[in-house]
């Protein structure tokens, strides 16, 4: 009896507010919501990020011999072009240090949008695109080494 009371009181509460405070329309009730595998938005990002992928596969494929190794990289669009990353994860502070006194991280920065031109990336947003660099250390300072809550 009491689980019904309860719910009749929850249903009750829910109409009164619904006449107050009517519900703004939202993407996922919107009859214009598509599944992800519909959504045009969602195979562009998709489609970017494979360039993305494939560009630093082949920046780094041509990299100097003296360039410390890579351990990771975050790479992905957001929202379209305009919001593409590429973050490349040296091992050690000492690594990333080395890379960058020797302008190693600037040649990866230009050979990285150069391979993202080549690649098909669209020419008139790649100085929007982000390309940068840190340590597993520091992510291991700073996230206790998850680079989700790092990076996100």
């Amino acid at each position: 009896e009491r689980e019904w009371h309860l719910a009749t009181l929850t249903a009750m509460i829910g109409q009164w507010l619904s006449r107050i405070w009517p519900s703004r329309p939202s993407a996922r009730h919107d009859s214009s919501y598509l599944p992800l595998d519909e959504d045009p938005a969602w195979h562009e990002m998709r489609r970017y990020d494979g360039i993305v992928r494939a560009a630093s596969d082949a920046a780094l494929a041509e990299a100097p011999a003296d360039l410390p190794p890579v351990r990771d990289r975050n790479l992905g669009t957001s929202v379209g072009p305009i919001h593409g990353v590429a973050c490349y994860v040296f091992e050690t502070d000492a690594d990333l240090a080395l890379a960058t006194g020797r302008q190693l991280t600037d040649w990866l920065t230009e050979a990285t949008k150069h391979q993202l031109l080549l690649h098909g990336y669209p020419a008139h947003v790649i100085d929007h695109f982000d390309v940068s660099f840190v340590s597993h250390e520091e992510i291991v300072r700073k996230a206790g080494g998850n680079y989700h809550h790092y990076f996100n």
